[in-house]
């Protein structure tokens, strides 16, 4: 059997972005292989089912999100893609429907793509570099994401 081409990082990353924002937990999780091994930046290694729960908490809780993702180096093997991508985006977590709390998020990590079930998926994650800070606050009905939310107060 052949191996399938290797998504361009525009597919991978946009569905990424796409399935997150849209909440669709079964899309995003596709993306990930049944026998994930997903180092944390804590060193703590996870697989899929705990990367599952993390993610679908992360739904619940987080009004918005959004992220651009630059691949710094992609090495290619027989059966493997191994890309450096940094990652840049904002979280916003929602309460009483004006209050909006962000926070920024700057993460580092190599993924490693394999074939699995007829498709590319990521096998290993392994974050490198995580720096998490507070955006501050906004108010209002929706929050605005951004780099600069509106309405920021320090805290």
């Amino acid at each position: 059997m052949s191996t399938p081409p290797f998504p361009s990082m525009d597919e991978r990353h946009d569905a990424s972005r796409r399935f997150y924002r849209a909440r669709d937990l079964a899309g995003y999780m596709s993306l990930f292989a049944p026998d994930l091994a997903y180092r944390q930046a804590n060193g703590t290694t996870i697989d899929l089912k705990q990367l599952t729960n993390q993610v679908a908490d992360q739904l619940r809780r987080l009004g918005a999100a959004d992220w651009t993702s630059r691949v710094e180096s992609e090495e290619r093997a027989n059966d493997s893609v191994v890309e450096v991508i940094t990652q840049n985006g904002i979280f916003v977590a929602t309460a009483f429907g004006v209050i909006h709390r962000a926070w920024r998020f700057e993460r580092r990590g190599r993924y490693t793509w394999r074939v699995r079930e007829g498709r590319w998926r990521i096998t290993e994650v392994h974050v490198l570099e995580e720096k998490i800070s507070n955006a501050g606050f906004q108010f209002g009905r929706r929050p605005t994401l951004g780099s600069k939310p509106a309405e920021t107060t320090p805290g």
